[in-house]
């Protein structure tokens, strides 16, 4: 699952590859993504950086009633001081559709998709002039799910498939342009039953989890592009956390209603392994040179690691910078300024 989630990251940087960021100054923060409720005390579920001027709300929510939506749901969002750049990471999206009339459950989506690219345009359609500009897999990583795919003849017949898409659209809010990068894995199934006695009943369900969505304002769009990038790159897991979910996971194994314990297990555990960043934009592959494979990928991905006071010791922030600082408030400033020397500031090191 290490594996899968690096190559979901790599097909992230279809737009983000190489982003930079202009100003003389750029200061960042860690934010912790938290899970306030599902266990006897708060915990961080996950950690990575924005802007410093960035607010941030939300979390994970658990829902232990819902059909389509059971268990564990990230539901959170960050934003720019003028509310119209955003990352948002939401709940998962999931449907159903029958044959028969079947009554549909009120948190199940009425339909059926049987690619992540359906998915996408449905969902950006609720916007006003919502459109997909352009859509892209990453083979390796649909090779990598391909385990999870499955046919299985007879009465019933199933099908189960996996999907993944990285997806650029454009849409309108509040009479504004806007641009913004989806990412999203989806899961479906498509079952036929009866047919071998001429009257069959079709069920199709499916669902989008793992659904991030990096927006801003068209003409801030190309600007923003090294922020959405670096909350990527720098997103990590709380390991108690994960270490709980994958308890929590144990516990529910039992429970096997539609595919639900499968579909819990992909989430929680593609959640919990964002542990490496080491991805390479596809379309700058080509520019691999003979340097050290984490400094090529640092200067193809527009990020320099350094060493520094986190929970992994270490912070990737934009390449290009002379000079980089983590400041006592848990912020990071890269500058190209020589005389910034704050006095309560730690300089911080690349790392070899």
């Amino acid at each position: 699952m290490k594996r899968l989630f690096l190559l979901a990251l790599s097909s992230l940087c279809v737009v983000f590859s190489a982003a930079t960021v202009a100003a003389d100054n750029t200061r960042l923060k860690i934010v912790d993504i938290m899970d306030p409720s599902g266990f006897e005390k708060p915990l961080v579920a996950a950690r990575s950086v924005v802007p410093a001027d960035w607010s941030s709300q939300g979390g994970i929510v658990w829902n232990l009633q819902g059909e389509c939506q059971r268990g564990f749901q990230m539901n959170w969002t960050a934003k720019s001081p003028d509310g119209k750049s955003s990352i948002t990471m939401l709940p998962t999206q999931a449907w159903r559709a029958n044959s028969i009339g079947l009554p549909i459950p009120r948190d199940c989506i009425n339909g059926m998709f049987e690619s992540a690219d359906q998915f996408a345009a449905a969902f950006v359609s609720q916007q006003q002039d919502g459109r997909v500009l352009e859509v892209y897999r990453d083979e390796k990583l649909l090779a990598a799910l391909s385990p999870l795919n499955y046919e299985q003849p007879g009465d019933p017949y199933t099908k189960n498939w996996t999907d993944f898409i990285s997806a650029q659209v454009s849409y309108t809010e509040k009479g504004e342009k806007m641009m913004a990068v989806m990412t999203m894995m989806t899961m479906h199934t498509h079952m036929v039953s009866g047919h071998s006695f001429g009257s069959p009943m079709q069920m199709s369900y499916g669902a989008a989890v793992m659904l991030t969505v990096y927006a801003a304002p068209e003409d801030e769009f190309e600007n923003r592009l090294g922020e959405f990038h670096l909350f990527a790159t720098n997103y990590r897991p709380g390991l108690e956390w994960q270490t709980r979910i994958a308890q929590h996971n144990r516990k529910m194994s039992g429970i096997a209603i539609e595919g639900a314990r499968d579909r819990s297990e992909i989430i929680s555990k593609t959640y919990s392994d964002i542990s490496d960043s080491s991805m390479i934009s596809w379309r700058k592959r080509n520019a691999m040179t003979d340097t050290g494979q984490r400094e090529a990928s640092e200067m193809i991905r527009g990020v320099e690691t350094y060493g520094a006071d986190t929970s992994t010791g270490q912070i990737e922030l934009p390449f290009g910078y002379d000079h980089a600082w983590q400041m006592p408030d848990e912020t990071f400033v890269v500058t190209n300024d020589a005389f910034f020397e704050p006095a309560d500031g730690t300089r911080l090191s690349p790392l070899d």
